[in-house]
């Protein structure tokens, strides 16, 4: 006899189960098995959950997978969760973006990105509770979760990562910005170099020393693809074609340049 664990509809309405030796997908007149065709064994599917992308992501008892087209594309890593007993069950949902959320009251939530990555939420990462009682995600992204004995939380994904070179972390601080035309990234720094960041990498440029190094340097392009450079103690120049040169002598303006 067959199992079925889970029932699930696509975005063209379609029914699928989920059983304990298979994926199946009724065609009108009877279920059609979609197993993988890529020589995988039975599986004892618990939960299907569809996404926009055109995936399907199936929980095991022991591993959760994604898959495109009738192939495994994508296994989510790492886990090694064991849900504790509970009256409620595990919940598992899409997101926006190719991923799905999987909820387990007492238990927290996890979020499997669409490149199988995990990522765990729970009262250690700061979760008012692991009481999870309900989820839904808005227009914008957001997921908001009722929580048992913590109220109402919103998680949002974090927009922001430092880039600043390792190497200049805790010498360096900028204290000027700017995007050229080509679209690097420049920017002065409390020290006598520049940097460039473009294409996800640093580039260092240090202007010639006439009498004194410079410091605080500021940056900004102008509308013929140039980026000027100015600093205290070390007057201005200017980058262009990968070099640099003075626009006027420092006694024409002075060696402070803000």
């Amino acid at each position: 006899s067959v199992r079925v664990n889970t029932l699930a509809r696509d975005r063209d309405g379609r029914i699928w189960v989920g059983t304990d030796r298979e994926i199946a997908r009724w065609d009108g007149d009877r279920f059609v098995s979609v197993l993988p065709a890529d020589g995988t064994p039975a599986v004892n599917v618990r939960q299907l959950a569809f996404t926009g992308d055109g995936g399907l992501w199936v929980r095991e008892d022991k591993r959760v997978r994604k898959c495109v087209a009738e192939r495994w594309t994508v296994e989510a890593s790492p886990w090694a969760v064991n849900f504790r007993p509970s009256t409620r069950p595990i919940e598992m949902r899409d997101d926006r973006e190719g991923g799905i959320w999987i909820t387990h009251q007492d238990d927290g939530m996890w979020h499997i990105r669409a490149d199988g990555r995990v990522v765990r939420i729970s009262e250690a990462e700061g979760l008012p509770s692991n009481q999870v009682e309900c989820w839904f995600q808005d227009r914008e992204g957001n997921v908001w979760v009722g929580l048992a004995g913590g109220g109402l939380a919103r998680l949002r994904r974090r927009h922001i990562h430092t880039v600043w070179p390792e190497t200049a972390a805790h010498q360096l601080a900028a204290r000027s910005v700017c995007e050229a035309a080509d679209g690097a990234m420049w920017f002065g720094t409390s020290g006598h170099v520049f940097l460039r960041w473009q294409q996800g990498g640093f580039t260092t440029i240090t202007p010639p020393v006439v009498n004194t190094a410079g410091r605080d340097g500021t940056v900004c392009p102008d509308a013929a693809g140039r980026v000027w450079l100015g600093s205290v103690l070390n007057g201005v120049w200017v980058h262009e074609t990968n070099a640099l040169w003075q626009p006027f002598p420092a006694r024409g303006l002075g060696v402070v340049a803000r």
